[in-house]
């Protein structure tokens, strides 16, 4: 090999070298990139995990509290349903009790 074709391939391995580094930084650049969008998708996908899990807390007081509201709609449910036939029974006994004075019966209190 004549020195003549050993300075072109030197030329060339440093050329190549050359090539090599520039390529290498490039994906050096394109990876501290990669890196800063990656961390902020992380940020991301931790902020919603939070949010999924405030959300499950408050529908679990939510549901919680319409039990509580349900259990005492039920309870009041009885109360107006007893009250009711409480009051059926006294306008029965008024209503009879003024149709029997009207047709001159008495009635004796027991």
């Amino acid at each position: 090999m004549s020195e003549n074709e050993m300075r072109r391939k030197m030329e060339f391995i440093v050329e190549q070298q050359a090539l090599f580094v520039s390529d290498l930084q490039k994906l050096q650049e394109e990876q501290a990139k990669s890196e800063s969008r990656i961390s902020r998708l992380e940020g991301a996908v931790v902020a919603v995990v939070n949010l999924i899990g405030d959300l499950a807390k408050a529908q679990k007081t939510t549901e919680t509290k319409l039990s509580d509201l349900s259990d005492k709609f039920n309870a009041m449910t009885e109360r107006v349903d007893g009250l009711t036939v409480r009051m059926d029974t006294f306008i029965t006994m008024m209503v009879e009790r003024y149709f029997g004075n009207q047709n001159g019966d008495v009635k004796r209190e027991e």
